[in-house]
């Protein structure tokens, strides 16, 4: 039956489990997971589950989807069958300044990740859902053993329209520019599912959809 305990080293030590979920593990101090995870007494039949949204590059979080298998929520393109998850550096939108933000954001779309591809997706709900519904998660990386990690962001929830996100990003790198980077390591963190590190330098093509994890270790 589920166990609610807190995420404190009291809560952590406590009685032995078979199955330990840790929701929003972001927000863990420093040594909290390796805590939980000593609550399964290395049983034959441990399962270890991390949900969370992203943290910060190398936290003991990013280390824990660094050592899975890393599946990927991906589409394939229409035109060139080439398989690939949905990544920010390919939702695309005008760089016309003189528009508002909501006028460049209302041009956003989705773009093949082959650059001899010229395919895209409109910021419409049907042909996003058609995507979404033929995806599937792919590993990109060996990992450890039986630890299997899942990646999904904001981007392949066709409800979310494209639009949305990129008006937000216009208004995080507006606030970045006067010194505030909270709105733009909320974008990255929650939005995009990435952890966030601190370099503020102005580029989206880094912003590739390294992974991070959304569903569990087992």
């Amino acid at each position: 039956f589920p166990v609610t305990i807190h995420a404190n080293l009291s809560g952590l030590q406590s009685k032995s489990m078979r199955r330990v979920f840790c929701d929003e593990a972001w927000q863990y101090r420093a040594g909290m997971l390796n805590e939980a995870r000593g609550r399964l007494h290395d049983r034959w039949n441990r399962q270890f589950f991390i949900l969370s949204q992203a943290g910060v590059v190398n936290d003991e979080l990013d280390k824990a989807w660094k050592n899975t298998d890393q599946r990927q929520f991906c589409y394939t393109c229409p035109d060139c069958g080439l398989e690939q998850p949905w990544l920010w550096a390919n939702v695309v939108f005008s760089d016309d300044e003189n528009l508002s933000d909501l006028d460049r954001a209302r041009t956003a779309h989705l773009k093949c990740s082959n650059p001899e591809c010229g395919w895209t997706c409109p910021d419409s709900p049907q042909p996003r859902r058609s995507l979404a519904d033929s995806a599937r998660y792919v590993p990109t990386a060996q990992g450890l053993p039986n630890h299997i990690g899942y990646h999904y962001n904001t981007l392949c929830n066709w409800r979310k329209p494209l639009w949305e996100l990129v008006l937000q990003w216009l208004e995080a790198k507006r606030a970045m520019r006067q010194g505030n980077i909270d709105p733009l390591r909320q974008f990255i963190q929650k939005r995009l599912a990435e952890p966030w590190e601190e370099d503020l330098t102005d580029n989206r093509e880094a912003l590739i959809g390294d992974g991070y994890l959304v569903g569990g270790l087992s």
